[in-house]
């Protein structure tokens, strides 16, 4: 099995890079922009890029599923002999909202999960100066293609809260707004830098090349995020998941954050102190 995980990483590594390429292709072009919900856009490359990802995947590997983020589940090709187990979770133009104004910042999210419901690999890549990370989990980092990786580059300032420049991302949901925009603006106050660029792609990939010392990923449980701690932990970095209750609520949410030790435990323990101050509980 290990050997077909890492078969399919690499299909996913290249059929990434060619989604990524036609994304690209297309960016200044005519497009179609229509509104998704509240807070979000979707345009006819979103549904493009997804349809030629399914069809990559399925001409190789019919019996995989696949969970989409415009076509949904997609269940194993009738054709298949037997269901492999394994489920594909893909967001073919991650940065949606970017790219319908032109904005270079958008890219393309992959992870792999097996019957456990663990991801066993992931590949992130941000489209527009078309950088790749690829990895499989008890493997490492199969591919990167901006730095021949050996281990991520240190930022030099990087180990003191004040001196951390990290990303963070947020899912589309507004369910807990308040609660993500007091936690923002304490790491915003806390942090050097906090980017914003509503595509976790980016942000995981300039993490992977040491180029950011984090990345917080606020109840987003999407493919980026699965791909993301994957692709940070394949790196020989940390990574967190603080579970939450809201007060008065039944509903669990999650924070995922990942990087250096000494940043994922600074930033932790920020985000544990401001939950604990706007009266939610870990569960």
């Amino acid at each position: 099995m290990a050997r077909e995980i890492e078969a399919r990483a690499v299909l996913g590594r290249d059929v990434a890079r060619e989604a990524g390429d036609f994304a690209r292709e297309r960016l200044l072009g005519p497009m179609s922009v229509r509104q998704k919900a509240s807070r979000d856009v979707v345009t006819a490359v979103d549904f493009e890029a997804e349809e030629l990802i399914v069809r990559r995947i399925r001409e190789r590997y019919p019996g995989d599923r696949i969970v989409s983020e415009e076509a949904g589940l997609l269940e194993p090709c009738a054709t298949s002999s037997r269901p492999s187990g394994l489920t594909w979770h893909v967001d073919p133009l991650d940065g949606s909202n970017n790219y319908a104004l032109a904005l270079p910042l958008y890219g393309v999210a992959m992870a792999l999960r097996d019957e456990s419901e663990q991801a066993v690999a992931a590949i992130v890549h941000e489209s527009q100066n078309g950088r790749t990370v690829a990895a499989v989990r008890n493997v490492g980092v199969l591919f990167n293609d901006s730095t021949r990786f050996q281990q991520p580059k240190s930022r030099p300032l990087c180990g003191q809260m004040g001196d951390l420049v990290i990303a963070w991302s947020q899912g589309h949901s507004t369910l807990h707004r308040e609660i993500g925009e007091a936690i923002w603006r304490d790491l915003r106050w806390s942090c050097r830098r906090v980017l914003s660029t509503w595509a976790p792609s980016v942000d995981w990939v300039l993490l992977a090349n040491g180029n950011i010392d984090g990345v917080v990923a606020f109840d987003a449980a999407g493919p980026e995020t699965l791909a993301g701690i994957l692709v940070a932990e394949s790196c020989g970095l940390g990574a967190q998941v603080i579970k939450y209750r809201p007060a008065a609520t039944a509903e669990v949410s999650s924070i995922s954050m990942a990087g250096p030790e000494a940043a994922v435990e600074a930033i932790g323990g920020r985000i544990l102190a401001a939950l604990d101050r706007l009266g939610c509980q870990l569960a």
